[in-house]
C-alpha cells in the first residue's frame, strides 16, 4: 500500500509544497492485497496527524510525545458481510481521497537539537493509511511524511 499525493494548489517554497491551516490533500491510495487480507478487511481510512516528540541524547524512547491534532476520513467501510471490497485480489487498485487539514495554527515541521546535543525536538506531519479488520486492528498500514 502506498499514498500518492497530487500537486498542492497552494504555496510553493523552493518548489516544495507548503501546507497550512485548511489546506487540502488530494491523492490516491495504491494497493495490492491478497485474498486473505481482503477477506478480513472491514474499512480503509486515511489520517493526517501532527506529533511533537522530545528525545534525550543516548535514549531511544522519547521523554515526551504528544499528538498535536489529527484528522481522519473513512474511505471505505464494509456494510454487510457479503459485500465485496473495492479492491481487486492480487491486482493493483487506486482509491482516491481528499482530506482537509483542520483550521489550527500549528508549528512548522522541525528537527531541533540543543546546543549541548542533550535534547532533540521533532515536530512532524504524517499522512497514514490503514486497512483494518472489524475490531480496528490494522491488517496493513503505510505512512507518508508531509513537509
Amino acid at each position: 500500500m502506498e499514498i500518492q499525493l497530487l500537486p498542492e494548489f497552494g504555496w510553493l517554497v523552493d518548489n516544495v509544497p507548503v501546507y497550512g491551516p485548511g489546506s487540502v490533500f488530494q491523492g490516491f491510495i495504491r494497493s495490492q492485497f491478497s485474498k486473505n487480507q481482503l477477506s478480513k478487511s472491514d474499512r480503509l481510512r486515511i489520517v493526517f496527524h501532527a506529533t511533537e516528540t522530545i528525545y534525550q541524547s543516548g535514549f531511544r524512547d522519547p521523554v515526551y510525545k504528544n499528538q498535536l491534532f489529527g484528522s481522519q476520513k473513512i474511505l471505505w467501510k464494509r456494510q454487510e458481510e457479503s459485500e465485496q471490497s473495492p479492491f481487486k485480489q492480487d491486482s493493483e487498485t487506486s482509491i482516491p481521497f481528499m482530506i482537509q487539514l483542520p483550521m489550527v495554527q500549528f508549528p512548522p515541521q522541525a528537527i531541533v537539537t540543543s546546543d549541548g546535543k542533550e535534547m532533540s525536538y521533532y515536530c512532524e506531519y504524517i499522512l497514514s493509511a490503514y486497512l483494518e479488520d472489524i475490531n480496528g486492528k490494522p491488517i496493513f498500514r503505510c505512512h507518508k511524511p508531509v513537509v
